[in-house]
């Protein structure tokens, strides 16, 4: 599950797009692992990764 989570957001932060919305899961058990990935892909791009990371973090 989360290589296929992780694949497809590599590839959408490959396209052409302004904006990616994605909801998040509930936070209990591997959703609050996937929530926490999406919420990093959210901050700024650091180009040392790749562009997948970010300072965005739950308070």
């Amino acid at each position: 599950m989360a290589r296929d989570l992780y694949a497809a957001m590599r590839d959408l932060d490959a396209g052409d797009f302004d904006v990616i919305v994605a909801a998040l899961p509930a936070e209990v058990g591997l959703g609050e692992a996937v929530a926490d990935r999406l919420r990093r892909a959210a901050g700024p791009k650091d180009d040392a990764d790749g562009g997948m990371a970010g300072s965005l973090r739950k308070r």
